[in-house]
C-alpha cells in the first residue's frame, strides 16, 4: 500500500500580513490615508449636525491562473455630504439672475457729506409714558 504524501502544515497568517504585501504595501498606505480623510470629514460634519456616519470600503478581486494568484484592489469611502445653503433669486426679463425682486419699488439712497452730517441738530430723547 503506497504511502500517502503529506502536505506540510502551514501556520495561518493574519489578514493584515497579506494587506501589507498587496501592491508592495501601497494598498495599506492608501487605506490609512482614506481612513484619515473619512475621519476628518466625519469630524467636521458631526460638529455641525451632531452625528456623522461613513464607510470605508475595500474590494479585492482574486484571479488564479496557472498557479499564479492576481489580486486587484479598489478602495472607496462614503462620507456624509454637507448640505449647501439655498439661495433665492428672481429672473430678470432677459432670464438673468437677480438678487433683487425686479417688481419691487426701490428707494433712492443718497449720501450726506460728512460736514453736513456733523451740523445736523441732535434729536431730543423721546419721552416715555407710563401706562
Amino acid at each position: 500500500m503506497p504511502k500517502e504524501e503529506q502536505k506540510p502544515i502551514e501556520v495561518k497568517k493574519p489578514f493584515s500580513h497579506a494587506l501589507q504585501q498587496i501592491e508592495g504595501g501601497q494598498l495599506n498606505e492608501d487605506l490609512a490615508d482614506k481612513m484619515v480623510e473619512l475621519n476628518a470629514t466625519l469630524s467636521q460634519y458631526a460638529e455641525k449636525n451632531g452625528v456623522a456616519k461613513g464607510k470605508l470600503k475595500l474590494e479585492l478581486d482574486f484571479k488564479l491562473k496557472d498557479g499564479i494568484l492576481e489580486i486587484q484592489s479598489k478602495v472607496s469611502i462614503k462620507a456624509p455630504e454637507f448640505r449647501r445653503e439655498a439661495s433665492i433669486f428672481w429672473l430678470t426679463p432677459g432670464n438673468q439672475l437677480s438678487a433683487e425682486n425686479p417688481k419691487q419699488l426701490t428707494f433712492g439712497v443718497r449720501s450726506i457729506p460728512a460736514e453736513q452730517a456733523r451740523q445736523a441738530p441732535e434729536a431730543e430723547p423721546a419721552q416715555v409714558r407710563k401706562i
